[in-house]
Order: structure tokens, then sequence, then C-alpha cells
């Protein structure tokens, strides 16, 4: 036991603790869902990460799971629920698992470009389910939305309101179709189906309902982490110091690896947090690298460090033991063996046939 004891506590001494290894952030800047090959890619970074002697992953698995997925992740997978719903014909739990997707695109986590297709195919099943349930006005709702980011349909003109937010320059969208930037003139609503969507990267979203004056609009500075996520998506390959940097910051990285698919290729760059900027220059390579996850470390993880271990440790002294005789190895093991053999001889003479059973935990 005692030897058992002094070895573990011999191999804890020599792995790296995570005091001495830099916390990376993965960020997965690509389509949602990941495609089959960038998820394998994924996957090589994260496994090189948790054997790597000078890196490691950021703490918190939930926030790695944001970084890969979005504020989009969250969606597909209420949608994902009422799809099952759905394909039971279970049309009124369909229906209100599809709203609160509904609510999920339209909460301001998702930029409109995102949000389009996700709300259209939202929509689209909320229609099929209203008629099947007999529910005419929701079913005229969700035709109407069904239209969004489309032409403008024709009718009678509103007056218009004017649309300032702080600060300016943020895009404007009026049912997700894009108009221009603030400050502008835009078309008021019915108070029920017209919806305004002003955004700008790294700030909150809104969404609001058309059919009253809306006071100047504040952007508040984005803060949650799909958010962010998003942001960097929307403005890949410009992203801003300001964004990577609340990211750092909300997850505690030392590094920010942001990492892409373009033409079969893993696209990588990172954000220093201490130095504030970005690498002097992107990674590439094939995805079907059978080393990425190795050369994205290598890339990632300060030079200095890089260039210290690839030295190797510095050889120890040699010790001579004050020993004598019983500082040799083997003499040791000799005599580990005959008191093996004693103790097992007392315990066969003084327990007989019951079992002894040593458990040892770690």
């Amino acid at each position: 036991m005692v030897v058992l004891l002094l070895l573990s506590a011999t191999v804890a001494a020599a792995a790296p603790g995570n005091s001495d290894r830099k916390p990376i952030a993965i960020l997965w800047a690509g389509a949602v869902p990941l495609p089959q090959p960038a998820d394998a890619a994924l996957a090589k970074v994260a496994s090189a990460l948790e054997r790597s002697s000078i890196a490691r992953p950021i703490d918190g698995g939930q926030n790695r799971e944001v970084l890969a997925t979005g504020a989009i992740g969250a969606a597909l997978g209420s949608i994902a629920e009422a799809d099952c719903a759905f394909v039971a014909l279970d049309y009124a739990r369909a229906a209100r698992l599809y709203e609160v997707a509904e609510q999920n695109v339209l909460g301001g986590d998702l930029p409109v470009k995102a949000a389009t297709p996700l709300l259209h195919g939202i929509e689209q099943h909320l229609l099929m389910c209203y008629q099947q349930l007999h529910e005419t006005e929701a079913a005229a709702r969700a035709a109407t939305r069904l239209g969004w980011g489309g032409e403008l349909p024709v009718g009678a003109q509103r007056t218009p309101i004017d649309i300032a937010s702080e600060p300016a320059g943020a895009f404007v969208y009026r049912n997700f179709r894009f108009l221009g930037k603030t400050p502008l003139a835009v078309e008021n609503g019915d108070g029920i189906n017209d919806v305004l969507s002003v955004e700008l990267a790294g700030y909150r979203g809104i969404h609001v309902v058309l059919g009253a004056g809306l006071p100047q609009i504040v952007l508040e500075p984005e803060q949650r982490l799909g958010g962010l996520v998003e942001a960097v998506r929307q403005t890949m390959p410009n992203v801003s110091i300001e964004i990577a940097g609340t990211v750092a910051q909300q997850v505690g990285a030392a590094r920010v690896l942001i990492v892409a698919e373009q033409n079969h290729e893993v696209v990588a760059n990172y954000f220093d947090a201490a130095k504030t900027s970005w690498a002097a220059a992107p990674f590439r390579t094939s995805i079907d690298d059978m080393q990425l996850g190795e050369k994205l470390i290598a890339f990632v993880v300060p030079d200095a460090l890089v260039k210290r271990l690839a030295a190797g440790p510095a050889p120890l002294p040699p010790q001579k033991s004050g020993l004598g005789m019983w500082g040799k190895w083997y003499t040791w093991v000799t005599a580990g063996a005959v008191a093996a053999v004693v103790g097992g001889l007392i315990i066969a003479e003084h327990v007989g046939d019951d079992k002894l059973t040593l458990t040892a935990s770690h």
C-alpha cells in the first residue's frame, strides 16, 4: 500500500497541472449543424488539447458546447423536439413546441441572416399544424410570417416612423427584409404581424412589434455567449478585437482559436487575450490532415513554450544514495518478495479460507 501511494504521488507530481497549461477556447465559425468532416476535425483538436502539456480546454462543458454551436444550436434543439411531435401527428403538441422555437429564433441571439431560414421552416410547420387544428387566425399569422424576408406585400401604405439607434449605423429589417442603416424612416406596422429588427455586430439584437411610435433604440453590448459566437460568424474574417476579447473574458481563455471550413480546408486564427491581438498569419491545412489537432495546438500555444518543450527537460545530476546496499533497487525488490511470502504464510495460518480483498482507489 505504501508503494502504491508513493507511486501515485510521483505520477501526480509528473502530470501537468492546469495552472501550467494555457486555457484555449475553440470557437467554430462555420455552418451549424457541423458537417461530419468538421465535427471530426474539432474532435481532433479537443483530443490534442486534453493530451497537451502546455495547453488545455477551457473549464465548463456548457461553454465549450456553445462555442461550437452558437445560439443557433439552442434553436435547432427546440425545432428538433417539435419535429418529433409533428412526425408523430401530434399537431397540438407540435404547434406549442414550434411556437417555443419561434420565440427562440426571435429572441435576439440570432442575426436575421441566420434566423430567416429557421423561421421559414418553423412557420411552414406551424401553418400545417394550425390548419389541422382549424385555428384560422393562427394559420393566417403563420402564412404572413412565411413571407418574411421577401418582397414587401402590396397594400395600404402606413405612416412612416423614424428609427434611430445609439450607436448609429445599425442594420434595420422590417419583417426580416433589409431596409438600410439607422437613422432612417420605416413604414409602420399593424401591431400584430409586422416586426422591426435592429442589429449591429457586437451588440444585442432587438426585435419589436411595429404598430406604434418607437423611441430611440439603445443597443446594449452583447454579453451572451451564444450571441457573441453569432457575432463572430457574422463578421468573419474581420472579427473585431472587442468581440474576441469579450469571448475570451466570458469563458476564461488565454487564447480564442477560431476555426472554420473553406473548400475542404480548415482555416483558423487565434486571438491572444493578454496581447489583445490576432496571430500574425492564419493557419490552413486539409480537413483530412491526420495531424490536424497537433498542428493547431502548435499554432495556438506560445512559441517560446513550444521551443522549451522541444528542447526537453534538463537532465538531473546523478545522486548517490547514503543507504549503501539498501540504496539498490534490486535489494528492495528482493526484500519485498520475501516480505510478501512471509505475509502470505501468516495470513493463511490465521485466516483460513476467508478471502482478503485489497482495493486501491485514486
